[in-house]
Parts: structure tokens; sequence; C-alpha cells
């Protein structure tokens, strides 16, 4: 049997955006006939830089929607569970759609990124994000990895 190479975060990071939040945003973009730029990064403990994605193909005059997604993953090497919020703003929709909230799972034991959503749920008039995606939720996990690293006398 031939061994699967543990996945980067960043390539986790990436799959999950590729496979679950990037055909939401394309179906919005096609109904908002608008181009939609997101920043996507993992926040702690597997942090990863942002990588940037450009989704739909906006009608000339039309305004850019911007956004950002923060994902945060529990597990570990080829199985994680995740969470992930995604904020748009200049989204052209009159219903007041301001982002996702989605859940679910990602495995690599098949030597390819399965993603598999299990829930998802639509924001309105929201612009701020939940406590779990605030960067100081994670200060802590931060605070805890910065005292193990340093050497006890």
């Amino acid at each position: 049997m031939e061994a699967i190479a543990v996945p980067s975060k960043e390539d986790t990071a990436d799959a999950i955006i590729s496979q679950a939040l990037v055909p939401v945003m394309l179906e919005l973009a096609t109904r908002a006939r608008q181009t939609i730029e997101l920043g996507a990064q993992s926040l702690p403990p597997h942090a990863t830089p942002e990588k940037r994605y450009r989704v739909g193909e906006g009608a000339a005059e039309s305004v850019v929607a911007k956004g950002e997604a923060r994902i945060i993953l529990w597990g570990a090497a080829y199985r994680y569970i995740f969470s992930l919020e995604a904020i748009f703003a200049r989204l052209a929709l009159d219903c007041g759609l301001s982002g996702v909230t989605i859940r679910g799972k990602i495995d690599w034991t098949e030597g390819r990124p399965v993603v598999d959503v299990f829930g998802q749920s639509n924001r309105h008039d929201r612009w701020e994000w939940s406590r779990e995606f605030r960067p100081d939720a994670h200060e802590h996990v931060h605070a805890h990895q910065v005292r193990l690293s340093k050497p006890t006398a």
C-alpha cells in the first residue's frame, strides 16, 4: 500500500474554500451579476497565510464585491472538522445577504481532499464576526503555545 503524504494546512484550507465556499460564491456572483474577491485564511491553532480568490464575471459597470473568510480546523493530519465564516461587502443583492457560515469535514485518506458540508446558514445584515471567528478568541491558544516553547529553568 502506498503511503499518502500528510497534506499541508494551506492545501487543506484551499480545498475547503474551493469545494465548500467557491460554489456558494459563484451562485451569489451569478445572481448579483458581480465579481466577488475574497481573502481567506485558517485561524489558530492551524493558522495559514491569507490566499485570494476571485469568482464570477460581473457586468462591466458593477462594483466588485469584497469578502473575507476565516476557517477554524479541528483535527490533524488527514481528517479535520471545519467551521468557516465569510462576510461580503458591496454585494448587489437586495435581500441583505452579508455572508455565510459553513460547517463540515475534510478527509484526505483517499489521497485527495473530500469535503463534506453538513451545515450552512446565510447571514443577513450582520457585518461583525461571530465570537469564535474573532482574532482575540484564539489568543489563549497562541499564549499557550508561547509558554510551551519557552525553556524552563
